[in-house]
């Protein structure tokens, strides 16, 4: 997923990164900073491909890692979701909390890693279908820019 929407920032003018980082520094919510980028059409059909692409893979992922918990780690999961709605800074530090917290058994880390790599191929592929869609434009651009 991460290659996925790496391919994405191919996508933007420079003005167009800098209005992201700026937002995002911001701390603004993602509508804003999407609006903040002033996308062509072209680049907001490329960006709602990729993002529903990338949201099916992640959400089927999330469904089967959900089927390896207990119904209280199920509960206590409800619990991180709502802590998560009230902006929750740091994601990475917090995903690497709530998996402490929930007392994973080998059993259920060894299924949520077998999820994983079973999902990786499907980002990837995912990442190099946009990567070479981005490629082909860059190759337009530069023909026409030769003349």
């Amino acid at each position: 997923m991460v290659k996925a929407m790496k391919g994405l920032e191919g996508l933007l003018s420079d003005d167009q990164r800098k209005a992201r980082e700026e937002a995002l520094n911001a701390g603004k919510k993602r509508k804003e900073v999407l609006e903040s980028l002033k996308l062509t059409a072209d680049q907001e059909e490329k960006v709602t491909t990729v993002a529903k692409e990338v949201a099916t893979l992640f959400r089927e992922e999330m469904e089967k890692i959900q089927d390896v918990f207990s119904a209280e780690q199920k509960e206590k999961l409800q619990e991180f979701k709502e802590e998560t709605k009230e902006r929750v800074r740091d994601r990475h530090a917090h995903r690497i909390a709530t998996l402490k917290d929930l007392d994973l058994t080998e059993e259920q880390k060894t299924k949520i890693a077998d999820i994983r790599k079973e999902f990786r191929p499907k980002v990837h592929e995912a990442g190099n279908k946009l990567r070479a869609t981005i490629r082909e434009e860059m190759e337009a651009i530069v023909a026409v820019i030769k003349g």
